[in-house]
């Protein structure tokens, strides 16, 4: 373990992994307590790390004895001087971090999380398709186990990670993704340009320009509420790239912060959404920061290379566009805040998935809505053999003509596939 992660400031007592077959019990577990010998002994090396607080009955609150070392309750959570400055009037923050562990690590996530954020709430229930012990903290952190699945998912939250201070973001997310071996789902950092709402202007008249690179879509917002003088305008930003699976991996908010905070932060917001592939190489960068300098910086880094605003017309030929972007300027505002501040465009190789995958994630997302099919058909008196007949004739209409191809197949076995 090197010298950064040997000051992480969590304080484990005994943290065991989690029993899923016994609901609210955090069991020992030998063959699980392999997973991570060096990293306990590491952890409870740290000077001054004492027991982590005992944990009351599932669904208590945290007593005076189990109160976290932050002071998190559930009192209303406030800014912090603990989001960094990375430039003048501008501060940046981690807001939202979703990962998933192995099986063998969510003892230790565990004991972590309830270490840091104190006694949580726990039911039976599901979430983002996890069905297990939800654990959920008051500061809005979770975890979520699956039985099925035998891992486990986590969020941190902005509110958590704010009061955690930025010299306790880069160690814990060390301990996570180092020792715990985690997988990131979705990063999202944020950037406040304090004194500056003027910004959501701009980036929605170069979004109506057509000026912004990078993205296909975009959309204005605009929230308004009924008041006595009439429509109160509550909300107002502009959005770029779509969510879900019409989108990509990456999801760009700018909004009045002043308007959504009801007046306690005068800001406009920059935030980015990162997902998939994206997300790992976001973790990865920061895995390689040396000080939370580095790494407050590069995360602003991350937020401004998600887009790009390029003057694109044609002072040549009125009314014309020009589409080579090596040709084009950067609006001045905008070139204004990336001298300042820097960018990082993250580039992500896409492959086309092989039939190997293919057959694999069929097994994975799509055997379970086949079986549900089965059993309709066979209630209902219809032939499954047919329904499958027609979807699959369905499919042929929509392939390319040049699939079927020999090298496509080849030495692809999909019982053996299945069967593994």
């Amino acid at each position: 373990m090197s010298d950064n992660q040997a000051q992480l400031p969590i304080c484990l007592g005994e943290p065991s992994p989690v029993d899923l077959s016994t609901p609210g019990l955090v069991r020992s577990s030998s063959a699980a307590h392999r997973g991570l010998p060096a990293a306990l002994e590491a952890l409870r090396a740290i000077p001054g790390a004492g027991p982590a607080p005992r944990s009351g009955p599932a669904g208590s609150g945290a007593s005076e004895a189990t109160r976290p070392p932050l002071g998190i309750t559930g009192d209303k959570l406030q800014e912090h001087p603990g989001n960094p400055q990375v430039s003048e009037g501008v501060t940046v923050k981690l807001d939202y971090l979703k990962f998933v562990v192995p099986a063998d690590q969510c003892g230790y996530l565990l004991a972590a999380y309830r270490a840091h954020f104190g006694v949580p709430n726990v039911r039976e229930g599901s979430r983002d398709h996890y069905t297990g012990e939800i654990y959920t903290f008051e500061c809005g952190a979770w975890v979520a186990l699956d039985r099925k699945r035998g891992g486990a998912m986590a969020s941190f939250p902005g509110q958590a990670l704010t009061l955690l201070g930025a010299d306790q973001w880069m160690p814990l997310i060390r301990f996570v993704f180092d020792e715990l071996k985690g997988r990131p789902l979705r990063v999202d950092p944020a950037l406040d340009f304090h004194g500056r709402r003027d910004l959501v202007g701009l980036f929605h008249d170069a979004a109506r320009d057509g000026n912004y690179c990078q993205f296909r879509t975009w959309h204005p917002v605009q929230d308004y509420r009924s008041a006595r003088a009439g429509q109160e305008l509550v909300g107002y930003g502009v959005y770029f790239g779509a969510r879900g699976k019409n989108g990509g991996d990456t999801y760009l908010r700018v909004y009045d912060k002043f308007l959504e905070t009801k007046g306690e932060i005068d800001a406009a917001r920059v935030e980015s959404e990162i997902t998939g592939e994206r997300a790992k190489l976001v973790v990865e960068h920061l895995l390689d920061c040396d000080t939370p300098e580095q790494f407050a910086r590069q995360l602003a880094r991350f937020v401004l290379g998600s887009i790009d605003f390029r003057d694109k017309g044609d002072r040549n030929n009125p009314g014309g566009r020009i589409h080579h972007l090596d040709r084009t300027p950067r609006l001045a505002w905008w070139a204004e805040i990336v001298e300042a501040l820097g960018r990082v465009v993250l580039r992500v190789s896409r492959h086309k998935p092989t039939m190997t995958r293919v057959i694999e994630w069929l097994d994975r997302s799509v055997s379970t809505s086949l079986a549900k099919l089965q059993i309709l058909c066979d209630t209902a008196g219809f032939s499954f053999d047919q329904v499958a007949r027609l979807l699959i004739e369905n499919g042929h209409a929509k392939l390319p003509d040049s699939w079927g191809h020999p090298a496509h197949v080849a030495g692809v076995d999909p019982l053996r596939i299945l069967r593994s």
